[in-house]
């Protein structure tokens, strides 16, 4: 098994998470099975594999000592952030952690979270430094970002290609920063969303169930879901083409129609002679050029300029926000002031003393 070597190795550094993560014993890091019942983990749950390999492995623990050999998982128990990053850093980097020394006062994850800044699981903007932050819940769109970093940054494995955004029923609710991650861990196969429709609950906190079941999937490829990579294909009506937002379509122009996750019918016209400019909708995930490329976010058009996506899910070329950001100021209209926190063209906000500030994307 790839990771059987590390697993082993491990073992002495996962002494160090117990009292965090849980305290009871969870059997030899060879032995392929837990020497623990848990009572409040069945056969029949969702989880209950992940959860007898990663206590066999000594990854994750129990949170009871065991009485007669039966203890507690706590799989409906929150996942802290701190928690989420050690266990990930201490299966792909434990080496390194163990090479840290200790600083006095220190938090217990400080040379996780340390080792997990430098080689990129996470960044200091998305995940700060700070106690409080990181002692809360884990989001499950936090979980998506750490666990794409750390099988790229670790392995050098990615998604060869990518589901469809319809196939996530959540879409727009998604973060646009962890967009990218969450398609990509359901591209692997690691994610499958909450139900059977693929929602993904993004800012739901990642239980103790939940990151065994991810944890299980990234180090066996084997345990992964096939990923559907069906596309809805645009129709076309009165000459015009209909898509489901993020699904595949040919490049858009004004009068074609699409259709957002929860139904709603938007009709793309041009504004300041960009198609879309205002309309929240993303026209561009999704195209297949001439040369049969699927488009997404972060990609280069025609202009040369990236795609971009501002906080609403709407997406341009970087040219093309350049031109919306010209065009829609207050400054333009001659709207010079403004109230406190108001809001103008939904890419602009007043802020007394300071005057309209552009909170849309920069190319």
């Amino acid at each position: 098994m790839k990771f059987k070597a590390i697993l082993v190795k491990i073992l002495a550094i996962a002494l160090v998470l117990s009292s965090i993560l849980g305290t009871a014993y969870a059997g030899s890091a060879n032995s392929g099975e837990s020497a623990l019942v848990f009572s409040d983990v069945s056969e029949d749950d969702y989880y209950y594999e992940a959860v007898m390999y990663m206590t066999a492995k000594g990854i994750l623990h129990g949170t009871t000592t065991p009485v007669n050999g039966v203890g507690e998982y706590t799989p409906e128990k929150e996942m802290s952030r701190a928690e989420f990053i050690s266990v990930v850093t201490m299966i792909y980097y434990g080496s390194d952690v163990d090479f840290l020394p200790k600083a006095p006062g220190a938090a217990w994850y400080a040379n996780y979270y340390t080792v997990a800044l430098e080689k990129g699981i996470i960044t200091e903007v998305a995940m700060p430094d700070d106690s409080v932050t990181l002692k809360q819940g884990c989001t499950r769109q936090e979980m998506s970002m750490i666990i794409v970093n750390a099988l790229k940054n670790a392995t050098g494995e990615t998604a060869d290609r990518l589901v469809s955004t319809s196939k996530i029923a959540d879409w727009d609710s998604i973060g646009t920063y962890y967009r990218d991650y969450v398609r990509t861990a359901y591209s692997m196969g690691i994610l499958t969303g909450v139900d059977s429709k693929g929602t993904f609950n993004p800012k739901g906190t990642l239980n103790r169930g939940q990151a065994a079941l991810v944890l299980y999937k990234m180090m066996e490829k084997s345990e992964r879901s096939t990923p559907n990579f069906d596309v809805v294909e645009s129709t076309i009506v009165d000459g015009h083409q209909e898509f489901v937002e993020g699904s595949r379509h040919n490049e858009c122009k004004e009068g074609d129609v699409v259709i957002k996750a929860d139904g709603t019918r938007v009709v793309l016209e041009k504004k300041w002679g960009i198609l879309g400019a205002g309309h929240g909708v993303d026209i561009w995930t999704g195209v297949v050029t001439s040369a049969g490329v699927e488009m997404q976010v972060g990609y280069n058009w025609t202009d040369g300029s990236p795609i971009l996506m501002d906080d609403r899910g709407e997406t341009h070329t970087g040219m093309e926000w350049l031109t919306i950001s010209e065009q829609a100021h207050p400054s333009r209209y001659g709207i010079m002031t403004g109230t406190e926190g108001e809001v103008y063209n939904i890419w602009f906000i007043y802020h007394d003393g300071f005057g309209w500030g552009y909170y849309g994307p920069h190319r």
